[in-house]
């Protein structure tokens, strides 16, 4: 007599054929994601890298435009206009234009994005000697093994910081000179703060003590908020950032180039300077040609002497003499009247974008662009081999020696990155 199968087994086996459909489905659709994410990750490493090289390309681009708009110094430290000097004609006055009011061409315009491979590349450029420069504030003194304050320079923070901020800008300099000064020894500036107080912070970190490397670290110094330092975009006219007036890459005495600051930073350095005892009288106005014609636009009512050099030390400001001495002072003379202003450059940011797809690369590089000297008989005489040397001549005796066929000759690297990073 057979027995009858309990009931319920089969509901108990259609149960295990569902949950293995399922299991089996999640497998299925788990697989297929996994897959889809590594195409994903894939694709946009590939669109990553090109974008990235784009970026590259774009900020070699902007090199290649200063390098068309490279400054040649004679043997007095004067800068003259390089393409006349290289084909043995007259030197004129040479200069550096970066606001695109004084000139349509201006490297500082940029350019549109351009194709390049599959990818796009656009590059911008920006004068770091049209800034203040935070780090020219304190000047070292070798003889003296000590940091000295840089008032004109001082005083025009000041008036900076008051216009953009509506204070008294002490307390923003004072913050900055402690940030700068080489240790907690010294005596703290008014307003200011030394490494007590960074240390005593909910995050504490030490003070720098030091040249600040990068204009970012205003937001590690005390009172400076991210909106300070942002600025406001919907103001009429915009406040702009401060990375956009200020600079840790700008000339080391702190003159700035007339040419390519802002209106807010000129103001300052006027008003900051006449604090001083300096006048100034803009009739020719901009752009200046030469730093000999801006010359005779600014009076030292007092007959100082350089401030930053009053010994006429002629290596003070300048660790390579020959290359680039102060203008105004080309010979060491301590009775020469030094300037607040400049009318060429050698250090620039350049913004290198490069996108592909939805990618998005930014490099941002700092500079620097080394002037030429139009007496090269020195650095031919003291440094070159003979071959050399009967190149170099040959060069300087032909007029028709290319910029690049001169570069070659004059075997000098002619920039230097200062400092870069990408942004993605």
């Amino acid at each position: 007599m057979k027995k009858r199968p309990r009931k319920g087994n089969e509901g108990v086996a259609l149960m295990l054929v569902l949950m293995f459909v399922v299991l089996l489905a999640a497998i299925i659709v788990e697989f297929a994601y996994d897959a889809e994410v590594d195409a994903s990750l894939t694709m946009n490493q590939g669109s990553d890298f090109e974008a990235y090289l784009a970026a590259k390309s774009a900020v070699a681009e902007g090199m290649a435009l200063l390098a068309e708009d490279l400054v040649l110094f004679d043997e007095n430290g004067n800068p003259v206009n390089q393409s006349a000097s290289l084909t043995g004609q007259a030197a004129d006055p040479q200069y550096d234009v970066g606001r695109a009011d004084f000139s349509p061409d201006s490297w500082s315009l940029g350019t549109a994005f351009e194709q390049i491979n599959e990818a796009e590349r656009r590059t911008t450029v920006s004068d770091e000697y049209g800034k203040i420069n935070l780090n020219a504030l304190l000047q070292y003194n070798p003889e003296t093994d000590e940091l000295e304050r840089n008032e004109p320079l001082i005083e025009t923070l000041k008036v900076f910081f008051a216009t953009r901020n509506e204070t008294d800008g002490e307390t923003e300099v004072d913050s900055i000179l402690d940030w700068l000064d080489y240790n907690d020894d010294d005596n703290t500036e008014p307003n200011g703060a030394e490494n007590d107080y960074y240390q005593g912070l909910e995050n504490p970190y030490s003070c720098k003590n030091g040249p600040m490397d990068h204009i970012e670290e205003l937001l590690l110094v005390q009172g400076f908020t991210p909106e300070m330092y942002y600025g406001d975009q919907t103001l009429d006219p915009p406040m702009l950032p401060l990375s956009e007036t200020l600079t840790v890459h700008g000339a080391p005495s702190g003159a700035i180039n007339i040419n390519s600051a802002a209106d807010e930073v000129i103001a300052a350095v006027v008003d900051g300077w006449s604090t001083q005892g300096y006048t100034f009288n803009f009739s020719s106005g901009p752009p200046y040609l030469s730093w000999q014609t801006l010359q005779g636009e600014v009076q030292n009512t007092n007959n100082q002497a350089d401030p930053n050099n009053p010994n006429g030390r002629r290596n003070r400001q300048n660790p390579n003499p020959g290359v680039n001495p102060d203008p105004s002072n080309p010979n060491g003379d301590p009775t020469t009247q030094w300037h607040p202003f400049i009318t060429w450059s050698n250090c620039f940011r350049i913004f290198g974008d490069g996108r592909h797809d939805q990618t998005k690369v930014r490099i941002e590089a700092y500079v620097w662009r080394r002037p030429y000297e139009q007496d090269q008989s020195q650095y031919v005489t003291e440094t070159w081999s003979p071959i050399q040397k009967q190149n170099m001549q040959a060069y300087l005796g032909d007029p028709g020696t290319d910029t690049d066929t001169a570069m070659d000759l004059l075997d000098i690297e002619q920039f230097r990155i200062l400092d870069w990073r990408v942004i993605r």
